[in-house]
């Protein structure tokens, strides 16, 4: 299988020192995917596939955080953000008459830590992930299965202890 992929990766970072409140640090990644084809013989005008677009491969992908720290203490939270996607049909867009329902909603996903540096060496966070527990792609995303996380909802205490 051979692959023609065209993308655009921006981050962006900026952290905001609030002098004796602490500390905010603001992130962003932003993933544009222009083109994605593949082809099973090498030749794309032969049998080549566009999948951009597709619920794997979304053409927009957005993740932002924002970290606010003091004195060893730290939360946190995320936003990923997927754009809509269409179904595909032979490389490409499926038409009303062949699905009727032919497109994914955007997805919005929120994850939230929250922890303490007791010490140096000794670490508390507690996490949750996927907080909105979305699981499907919408209603459509349910009908079809297709999972965007098949747990959903989930939390995670972390103890980290350096020796």
């Amino acid at each position: 299988m051979f692959g023609l992929i065209r993308l655009v990766n921006i981050s962006a970072s900026y952290p905001v020192d609030l002098g004796k409140i602490g500390k905010i640090s603001l992130r962003t990644n932003a993933y544009r995917l222009l083109k994605f084809q593949s082809s099973a013989s090498g030749d794309f005008a032969f049998d080549g596939l566009r999948s951009d677009g597709t619920f794997s491969r979304p053409k927009w992908e957005i993740q932002t955080s924002a970290r606010y720290e003091k004195d060893g203490f730290y939360l946190s939270g995320t936003w990923n953000y997927r754009a809509p996607t269409k179904i595909y049909t032979s490389g490409a867009p499926a038409g009303p008459k062949i699905v009727p329902f032919n497109s994914y909603p955007a997805l919005n996903i929120f994850d939230a830590a929250v922890g303490v540096d007791v010490t140096e060496d000794f670490r508390l966070q507690f996490s949750a992930t996927n907080i909105t527990d979305v699981t499907y792609g919408g209603n459509l995303g349910y009908l079809f299965q297709d999972y965007y996380d098949q747990i959903g909802l989930r939390f995670q205490a972390t103890v980290i202890a350096k020796f």
